[in-house]
């Protein structure tokens, strides 16, 4: 599964009102070998708590558009993450 597809999964978790922990632990079950990190997970929930709706790229922003926030100037943080 692509990054941008766990991504999605792990908006969707947030929109409907589980926590980071619950959804680690569901992806942990249906994605056994390659789920994302917990620090990932945790740091995605954290994102959109501050606002951010789009989940493409790792760059910060609340729309993931604009002003440098189309994932093309990622810092060196996020890239080791994602």
């Amino acid at each position: 599964m692509e990054k941008q597809e766990y991504r999605i999964l792990i908006k969707h978790r947030f929109l409907i009102g589980k926590t980071s922990e619950q959804s680690l632990q569901w992806l942990q079950k249906c994605y056994p070998t390659s789920t994302p990190s917990r620090t990932t997970v945790y740091r995605w929930f954290s994102e959109f708590k501050m606002g951010r709706t789009g989940t493409g790229g790792a760059c910060k922003g609340k729309d993931g558009e604009g002003g440098g926030n189309d994932g093309t100037d990622m810092g060196d943080r996020e890239k080791e993450i994602w």
